[in-house]
């Protein structure tokens, strides 16, 4: 009997013993687990992975014409309808508005929120590396193979000149010679002012030139009954 009982609490030791070893294990296991957890954590922080610096943008012609097409685009733009004309565009628009347009602003608001000290260099080579089109090479070639049709017609034979004849210059002054013009102001009567200015008109003129000297207004005693026939009186004092 005292050999059944000495054989129970061996064996009921070596069952504890076990479980306890078990539980052990699997907590450190746990705890390595953790442990490895937080080492890639601090190994993050401490090794940030490096952007992908942006590439440079086209600023010449054939820098342009060659550049490629934009991630965005790439990855979002159907190629069937880009560059769709006449009725068939309304399906590109409707994609651009409803699809393309929602993608690209969240995109680019990210990107740019998370980058707010660039310049306007950066700017402009990150929104051509998401946003180029990419297209433009096969337009350029085209228009550079476009064919007019147009043939130039055959000019007579002669030297290549052409005659200008200088055409004179016609110039017709009219004056008011009414009684009015007698009044003086700054300068002197209105008359005197009115002949120094024509005067000095006239010797401006080209050499050539045809003038002519109306007036108007000259005739009749200055009376109120005469103002209608001086009003009307227009005469030609030196013809064209």
């Amino acid at each position: 009997m005292d050999f059944f009982k000495r054989y129970y609490l061996v064996f009921a030791c070596i069952i504890t013993l076990g479980i306890s070893l078990t539980g052990c294990q699997e907590k450190s296991g746990v705890e390595s687990a953790d442990v490895k957890n937080v080492e890639k954590a601090e190994n993050k922080k401490q090794n940030p992975q490096k952007e992908k610096k942006i590439p440079a943008a086209g600023s010449t012609v054939s820098e342009m014409v060659n550049q490629p097409q934009g991630l965005l685009m790439e990855k979002h733009m159907k190629k069937d309808l880009d560059g769709q004309t006449g009725w068939d565009g309304m399906n590109y628009i409707k994609y651009y508005n409803e699809t393309f347009q929602p993608l690209s602003e969240k995109e680019l608001k990210t990107y740019f929120l998370s980058h707010k000290n660039l310049d306007s260099q950066e700017i402009y080579y990150y929104l051509v590396h998401m946003l180029g089109s990419g297209e433009y090479k096969q337009y350029y070639e085209k228009l550079l193979n476009y064919q007019h049709g147009y043939v130039m017609p055959e000019l007579p034979e002669g030297p290549d000149e052409v005659a200008n004849t200088k055409k004179k210059t016609n110039i017709i002054v009219l004056m008011d010679a009414s009684g009015s013009m007698k009044e003086s102001v700054t300068g002197g009567t209105k008359m005197k002012l009115a002949k120094k200015a024509i005067g000095t008109f006239m010797s401006q003129l080209p050499p050539d030139s045809n003038s002519s000297l109306l007036v108007y207004g000259h005739k009749g005693s200055g009376s109120e009954a005469d103002k209608e026939m001086s009003c009307k009186a227009v005469e030609s004092v030196y013809p064209l």
